[in-house]
């Protein structure tokens, strides 16, 4: 009976593995607007390549030999790989809503998990052997607890880095909000998966660290086998999302500060004039497009002039200044009783999304788009006189 050196799972992680630096590699080779944040994806996808190998190396009894079985820096890969992860999602995340000072203390910071893990791994000198929890009754206590720590540390931080890659999509959608009438939803709806699937992930793993004492071996081996199949799919997913992430609807630096200093709002009757003109007169806000910089350019002023004298005068965001007159053009039709559907007018009004048209009509109108239309027909139909 022949011996295969690995089996079908096994080989489905060396492909992983090398498709992940295939994809890290031609990730770079795309034209691209946003260096760093094309060059976190590839490390992440690096990373995740490392890990890939380095769990094929431990659990793979046929590589458990010779340099291997003895060898510290698979161990310290392994597990620099699996407390780096969250880090490197995160900082990908947040670099969407600015550049990322990767010197920055509060930056480095994140990795001090996995320098420690690898400093007490090359201290205690745990090998491949050593990890492999069959093995562990046979090591000194406090090896034993070291290794326990480092296990416990990568199944339970990443989910402390999914939080923060929350917060990290909540400020950029905060952004996006002072630069565009209409949000960026597929490429955020994209980022949004992305981090869903690695917060699931990371939870699949938690969940299966803690069970792993209490269901079969077989079981076990079918949580790991699971956990890597969606590696699988992150990776494909990720590559996606680097692809289109340098769309600059995406990626944008603050701008628009809530208060404007005394510069900003010199002349401020005049600048709102140009604004307010705009709408009235150019109707910039149909524009399903629209954005500060185009419509800063038809007022004359710069983007960050004209974001807070929004701000400041109208109490609003960009991205609510402009939905609010799109409500508006909408109620006109809807008054008019034009022969269109409610969906038509939003479109004609600049809005892209049913969603977000029914959720910004329904706050500024107090009603549902469907509600109104109904209330504006009956009084239609009052005004009329009656048939004799």
């Amino acid at each position: 009976m022949k011996h295969f050196l690995f089996n079908i799972h096994e080989v489905v992680l060396l492909i992983t593995a090398l498709e992940s630096l295939f994809l890290a590699s031609g990730m770079l080779l795309f034209p691209r607007s946003r260096l760093q944040l094309h060059w976190l994806l590839a490390g992440l996808l690096v990373l995740i390549a490392g890990i890939l190998a380095a769990t094929l190396i431990v659990w793979n009894p046929s590589l458990q030999v010779g340099y291997f079985s003895d060898s510290v820096l698979v161990t310290s890969l392994l597990a620099c790989g699996l407390l780096l992860q969250g880090p490197l999602l995160y900082w990908t995340m947040a670099s969407l809503t600015g550049p990322l000072a990767v010197s920055s203390w509060r930056v480095s910071l994140h990795c001090a998990p996995a320098l420690l893990a690898v400093v007490l791994i090359l201290v205690m000198k745990i090998t491949v052997a050593d990890w492999l929890p069959w093995n562990w009754p046979q090591l000194a206590p406090l090896k034993q607890q070291i290794i326990l720590l480092i296990w416990a540390a990568f199944k339970c931080l990443p989910l402390i880095y999914a939080v923060l890659c929350c917060v990290a999509e909540y400020r950029l959608r905060h952004q996006l909000r002072q630069r565009y009438g209409n949000l960026p939803l597929w490429e955020l709806r994209w980022a949004e998966l992305l981090l869903g699937g690695f917060t699931l992930h990371w939870l699949w793993a938690f969940i299966a660290y803690w069970l792993s004492g209490y269901v079969s071996a077989a079981v076990n081996d079918m949580m790991g086998s699971v956990s890597n199949y969606v590696t699988v799919l992150l990776i494909n997913g990720l590559f996606v999302f680097a692809l289109f992430s340098g769309r600059k609807a995406l990626i944008l630096p603050e701008i628009g500060a809530q208060r404007a200093d005394a510069g900003a709002i010199d002349q401020a009757d005049e600048k709102l004039a140009r604004i307010a003109r705009a709408i009235t007169d150019d109707k910039l806000h149909l524009d399903a497009h629209i954005n500060v910089e185009r419509f800063s350019d038809v007022c004359e002023l710069k983007p960050r002039e004209l974001s807070a004298l929004v701000n400041s005068h109208y109490q609003k965001n960009f991205f609510e200044f402009i939905n609010f007159y799109r409500v508006e053009e909408v109620k006109r039709l809807l008054d008019s009783d034009a022969d269109m559907t409610i969906m038509d007018m939003a479109l004609a009004a600049g809005f892209n999304s049913q969603s977000a048209f029914q959720r910004f009509f329904k706050r500024l109108v107090g009603v549902t788009p469907s509600e109104y239309r109904s209330r504006q027909r009956a009084s239609f139909s009052d005004l009329k006189p009656n048939a004799r």
